[in-house]
């Protein structure tokens, strides 16, 4: 047992990593003004080519906005309902949603850290 938890933190971290590395990499290399809006995109080349293959599709857009809206409420009624069956404690969703809000500041860190860095340097 104490094997398949060292494998997984093994995982975690490798995924961390290469999290890291992606966004660094998309951060640095080949960024160029790309599609409609002329966005400043890393890996342009490779967006460029997905971008034309597959176009715009306004239809998506509008789903996926009203997507968003039922996946929220989706979460919403889940958790309500993970905690009213007695599945998960209240403990449980706080730690839950202290352990999102972390990994979404970590993020943001991130990102902002890799954006401020790229401007340091142009």
């Amino acid at each position: 047992m104490k094997k398949n938890i060292q494998k997984r933190c093994i995982v975690a971290g490798a995924l961390f990593l290469a999290f890291g590395i992606f966004t660094g990499l998309v951060a640095c290399f080949d960024v160029q003004p790309i599609g409609p809006e002329q966005s400043q995109v890393g890996f342009a080349t490779v967006n460029q080519f997905v971008f034309r293959m597959i176009g715009v599709q306004f239809m998506w857009y509008h789903i996926t906005g009203w997507l968003g809206i039922a996946a929220a409420s989706l979460i919403a009624v889940t958790v309500m309902g993970r905690l009213l069956s007695g599945v998960h404690w209240f403990t449980d969703i706080v730690g839950g949603l202290l352990l999102s809000a972390a990994l979404v500041t970590l993020y943001g860190a991130v990102a902002a850290w890799v954006g401020d860095d790229k401007t340091k340097t142009s």
